[in-house]
Order: structure tokens, then sequence, then C-alpha cells
């Protein structure tokens, strides 16, 4: 004769908020971090299969699975235009931070100034 379920031992208690206690959130997100790495290596895996078996299949040479000339150039000149930009916005914030200097210095001289005039109005 089987044995009757006991619904608290099956059940994980409940906190006051309605809130799964922090044994079972630690069991779930243990859970959820396997089942992602499992996908992860299991999707990696098919796709180096698929990726094998369409080669032996098309007969396909390593020179045909390279992408076209022009993506290549199309790829090089994006590299090209993106160090460009970043040279371009080093650039900037080199002057701008020479400008943030040069103001911080005026603001300093300014205060001094209004307390001489201050401390001479005394």
């Amino acid at each position: 004769m089987m044995a009757a379920w006991n619904v608290a031992r099956v059940v994980p208690p409940i906190g006051e908020a309605g809130e799964l206690n922090s044994n079972m959130m630690a069991l779930v997100l243990i859970f959820a971090a396997a089942m992602i790495v499992f996908w992860v290596i299991f999707r990696s895996r098919f796709r180096r299969k698929s990726a094998g078996a369409a080669m032996r299949l098309g007969g396909q040479s390593a020179d045909d699975a390279r992408p076209p000339r022009q993506l290549d150039r199309w790829s090089v000149e994006m590299h090209e235009t993106a160090r460009d930009l970043s040279a371009q916005l080093d650039t900037k914030m080199v002057a701008l931070q020479a400008l943030i200097q040069s103001a911080e210095a005026k603001e300093a001289r300014l205060r001094e100034l209004i307390e001489q005039a201050e401390a001479a109005r005394r």
C-alpha cells in the first residue's frame, strides 16, 4: 500500500510576504543556471556538428565557406571607421578635460576675488 503524500513535505513553506523561502530560491537559481549552461554547451555542439555535416554533404571547400570579398572589404572599412571615430572621441575628450580644468581655475580665481572684495568692504 502506498503511503499518502504529505502536502507539507512536497510544497515549500511560504513566507509572510508570500515569497518562497531562501533554500527554495537557491535551488531554483541553481537549476536555472545549470539549464543555461547545458543549453549553451549543447547549442554550440549542435552548431559544430551541423556545420561539419553541411560541409561534407555540400562538398564545399574552405574557400567556398569564406565570406565574399565585398563583405571582407566592408568589414575592414567598418573597423577603420570605428578606429577613426574612437580617435575623434579621444581628441574631444582631451579638449573637454582642458576646458574643464581652465573653467575650474577661473572659478577658483573668481571666488578669491569675491572673498577679497567682501573683506575689503568690511
